[in-house]
């Protein structure tokens, strides 16, 4: 494992070298950012190869990658990921999931077969509820349907910082714990197998309903009109756009935002097509996606996994410029009245609220003497409108940074992909005209939060500003992402004599107001030589006390399961260690854990305390 020490040593170089200005903001020339995607996807493949060598060593006390795949292929960095299907000729298929976080998790697991007739296990043998959904292409006049491939999903429960391996078994009939077939709605599409039942759109506008969600779409752009909770009778408009604002030449490039707002924004879809529209629905979710040139926009909602899963609404954008030129962006027009009064006159302002670094939240309010392109500001995690008088929060999470504007009452915009033909005279000495097919992934989420308190006077405490405990979660579940890996099972599983199905690293879950923000194995420091990096018997532990805006355990979905909003709480819960391993002592340390005075030693892991916001490190000496 030494070598593959040093590639995961040249990964952490690589993701540092990335931390750059000029790497995060793409403000580099196109060759220069080819050069930082290339060694992005060698950090990335090298930190799948480590991962899935640990799972075979836990799972079969074997150091080898050979029985374990990845099931997706992505042979330049400039190549959107491809689901690869399981293997057609195996009986029974194996997928292991590793979970990251320090929480248990729901997961709606994706993976691609070549034949309907499927069922799946859990870790312990219980049957899980699946689904098939077909696979669509979307690049032909009409939507067809593909009869060779098809999409199975499911949801995954994970336990806290674990591997859990699930079994995907072909049969030959359809039984009781059979996957089920989802419920097609299409217009004009085309299946060469008559496998799936297409049914024809209803007059009137689209819904997509669960137990708690009620979606309201659009019939001709297919974009979202509304959105009710059905727990709590909470409805709001919600109206889903997009468009493309033309750029000032020269003066819109990589370094500056220039829009030709005296212009109107060119419409979506470009072409005068319509948009196509599909329609899946089963017992794991409910999903439209539509097709309008250059963009795919799905949304999904889910029908089980518990509540917080539950009352998101999943969107994914995939979007092509091609040789188009302007600045695409993202819109949502709601009814809420989010404005603050203005300290120079008696107007209102447009206000809305971002992230700091996924760390803090700041309120956002419009300079009105400044155009759209002054109020643009950026965004880590989520972005959100509240509207005071209905006790009303809208948000948006995202897996990337974003820019995000309120220009308007009630909006919130975004723009997610640009091209420009000129350079902005700021350095860079080229436009940004190095576009590719790019995915984005969203969530969307209304809340109840409660009135103002009196004694505030009409102002909010800055705690009641910040995040949810529920939106932190789904933040997370977003920005962390399971790794999933194939097991060769019919070559290797088979033979294998360990019966070890899951694991656990954590001998309890952390609270949920605590964030694992990284466990890493520390490089040996009784090595002379520079070039020869070694692992030591140390791993330094980051972890975070969020800080959240606490509502009453029956509205935020999380439960009593934090240790408190407060000063000086508990990071771990009495009893909390490590399976499998031996931690001899744990050391608190500086936060980059070089620091080699040692600042106290902690005798058991609820004696680590933090305020909220607080990021503390631990030394763990095996």
């Amino acid at each position: 494992m030494n070598q593959e020490y040093a590639n995961l040593e040249v990964a952490r170089q690589w993701m540092g070298l990335f931390a750059h200005h000029d790497a995060v903001t793409g403000t580099s020339k196109a060759r220069t950012m080819d050069d930082y995607g290339m060694k992005l996807l060698d950090a990335k493949q090298n930190s799948m190869k480590i991962q899935m060598l640990a799972i075979s060593s836990i799972l079969f006390g074997q150091i080898e990658d050979s029985h374990l795949s990845l099931d997706y292929d992505q042979s330049t960095f400039a190549n959107v990921p491809k689901k690869v299907p399981l293997r057609p000729n195996s009986n029974e298929e194996r997928i292991i999931l590793f979970n990251s976080l320090g929480w248990r998790r729901s997961h709606l697991t994706k993976v691609v077969v070549k034949t309907p007739y499927v069922q799946v296990t859990g870790p312990s043998g219980e049957n899980i509820v699946a689904q098939i959904n077909p696979i669509m292409d979307f690049r032909g006049s009409t939507p067809v349907i593909s009869s060779a491939i098809f999409e199975l999903l499911f949801i995954a429960n994970l336990a806290p910082l674990s591997i859990s391996t699930f079994t995907i078994k072909m049969v030959t009939e359809r039984g009781e714990n059979t996957a089920v077939l989802s419920s097609i709605y299409c217009k004009n599409c085309t299946a060469p197998r008559v496998l799936f039942e297409v049914n024809s759109f209803q007059p009137g506008n689209i819904q997509l309903t669960s137990d708690r969600m009620q979606l309201l779409f659009d019939r001709d752009t297919g974009f979202l009109l509304g959105i009710k909770k059905l727990q709590g009778s909470i409805s709001i408009n919600a109206k889903l756009s997009f468009g493309l604002y033309a750029s000032v030449d020269f003066k819109s490039g990589a370094y500056l935002l220039k829009l030709d707002t005296p212009s109107e924004p060119q419409s979506i879809p470009f072409s005068s097509s319509f948009p196509k529209i599909f329609i899946v629905s089963g017992p794991v979710s409910s999903e439209l996606s539509v097709s309008s040139d250059p963009l795919l926009i799905s949304t999904q909602i889910m029908h089980s996994g518990g509540e917080t899963f539950e009352e998101g609404i999943y969107i994914q954008s995939k979007v092509n410029l091609g040789l188009q030129k302007g600045e695409l962006f993202m819109r949502f027009d709601t009814e809420l009245n989010s404005t603050t009064a203005s300290l120079n006159s008696d107007n209102s302002l447009p206000t809305f609220y971002t992230d700091q670094n996924g760390f803090t939240v700041e309120k956002r309010t419009k300079i009105e003497a400044i155009n759209i392109e002054g109020n643009y500001y950026p965004v880590n995690t989520l972005a959100y409108l509240q509207d005071e008088d209905r006790g009303l929060r809208f948000s948006i999470l995202v897996d990337r940074a974003h820019g995000f504007s309120s220009f308007e009452k009630g909006r919130l915009e975004t723009i997610i992909e640009r091209r420009t033909l000129y350079d902005d005279a700021r350095g860079m000495g080229e436009g940004v005209t190095d576009n590719r097919e790019t995915i984005s992934n969203y969530i969307i989420i209304v809340e109840k939060i409660r009135e103002i308190r009196p004694e505030n006077e009409g102002k909010r405490m800055y705690e009641e500003l910040l995040p949810t405990l529920k939106i932190h979660h789904l933040s997370q579940s977003l920005n962390y992402p399971p790794s999933l890996f194939i097991l060769d099972y019919e070559n290797y599983g088979k033979k294998s004599q360990s019966t070890t199905r899951s694991f656990s690293l954590l001998s309890q879950e952390i609270p949920c107001d605590t964030h694992l923000i990284n466990l890493r194995t520390m490089t040996e420091e009784r090595i002379y030589d520079i070039d020869i990096n070694l692992p030591s018997t140390k791993a330094l532990m980051i972890i975070q006390k969020l800080a959240y805006y606490c509502l009453s355990n029956e509205d935020n979905g999380i439960g009593n399961c934090g240790n408190g909003n407060t000063m000086n709480q508990s990071l771990f819960y009495v009893g909390t260690g490590f399976n499998l391993v031996t931690v001899k002592e744990f050391i608190e340390t500086s936060l980059t854990g070089i620091d080699n005075r040692t600042f106290r030693i902690v005798k058991d892991l609820s004696q680590l305390q933090g305020d909220p916001f607080e990021i503390k490190s631990l030394i763990l000496k095996f």
